[in-house]
């Protein structure tokens, strides 16, 4: 397999003032940057939100959180954290299970760097942005759940997962016209809020010339052991010839695959650790997913993507909707 021949070139190096991160980028490194992209398939840019708009961030969440429990789990009170909100989804930390409109979470997606990160790997500022929601994983070791008496919480952390989020053979396909059905019959309003999280998976090579990223915006220093972001770096650069080979590829019918845990990838996957304030932003051939938080740190993230316009200026009634869904979900959460 070429991957495996391959894998000792995708050996990422760490940050160089602190070897707990990995490397990452200011924005204006945009020569080096593009090349480590290039290679890796993923890149980490620093310093895209301040640290008040990380902690003004964590506020908003903490205010669906509490808001979500009807105040039973409260911020400032960890015995309070097995109350997660009934309406999110607590194995997965996800305070909601529909995209977040608040205007935190909007300025965010519209942040000047957010827009100029994405613009350079996509050597075009002509973008849009996706609207998906916030992460937060509990701690689960030394948890204080009473005045001075600390206990592990092993029943916090989240699964580990390895994926891809789209179907490796309708991305392949010579045929657009699947994928392009499923974009078209995509609604927004309503109910169907989540089709604005369902349009990730629907992807495929002739657009955006092959290129597909998803991000995760990091709002509290992450480490190795608070769990969060890991992927297979430089595997994008192998996928076509590794969806020949993959039996298991003929069984897939959703937008997505998923590596069992006896998977040969997943011992060529690495976790990207990343100070607050930080982007991953990854090629959507590649394998990715999140470990499992086992440390007492609490982890903090919002997930966004963009892509470029083209695709969405052929299909007019599907702009229109999406359009139409956004200023209505926007003015409901405003008002």
């Amino acid at each position: 397999k070429a991957f495996l021949q391959a894998s000792h070139t995708y050996r990422v190096p760490r940050d160089e003032d602190d070897g707990n991160y990995v490397k990452s980028f200011l924005i204006s490194e945009a020569v080096e940057a593009k090349a480590f992209w290039d290679h890796y398939g993923f890149i980490v840019f620093r310093d895209v939100l301040s640290s008040a708009e990380c902690d003004r961030t964590k506020d908003d969440m903490w205010s669906l959180i509490e808001t979500g429990s009807n105040g039973k789990m409260r911020r400032n009170d960890k015995s309070t954290w097995n109350h997660w909100p009934k309406s999110g989804v607590s194995k997965y930390g996800m305070p909601t299970r529909s995209p977040v409109f608040t205007e935190r979470a909007l300025r965010n997606r519209q942040h000047v760097n957010l827009r100029a990160a994405f613009a350079l790997l996509f050597e075009t500022d002509d973008l849009v942005v996706s609207h998906d929601r916030y992460c937060m994983f509990r701690p689960t070791k030394n948890v204080e759940v009473s005045e001075g008496v600390y206990e592990d919480r092993p029943v916090w952390k989240s699964p580990s997962s390895l994926h891809l989020d789209l179907n490796p053979l309708q991305y392949l396909s010579p045929d657009y016209e699947p994928i392009g059905s499923l974009l078209s019959s995509l609604v927004y309003s309503g109910r169907k809020s989540n089709d604005f999280i369902r349009e990730n998976n629907m992807v495929h090579s002739s657009m955006y010339e092959g290129i597909h990223t998803q991000g995760v915006l990091n709002l509290h220093d992450n480490l190795d052991k608070d769990g969060g972001f890991h992927c297979v770096p430089g595997f994008k650069n192998h996928f076509a010839e590794w969806s020949q080979e993959e039996t298991q590829l003929a069984s897939v019918e959703g937008p997505s695959f998923r590596f069992n845990e006896d998977h040969w990838l997943w011992k060529h996957a690495l976790r990207i650790t990343m100070r607050a304030g930080s982007i991953v932003i990854w090629d959507q051939r590649t394998p990715h997913g999140a470990i499992c938080n086992d440390s007492s740190n609490t982890r903090f993230v919002q997930f966004i993507k963009m892509f470029p316009r083209t695709n969405l200026l052929l299909d007019d009634q599907r702009r229109t909707r999406r359009r139409s869904a956004l200023s209505e979900f926007v003015r409901e959460h405003m008002s």
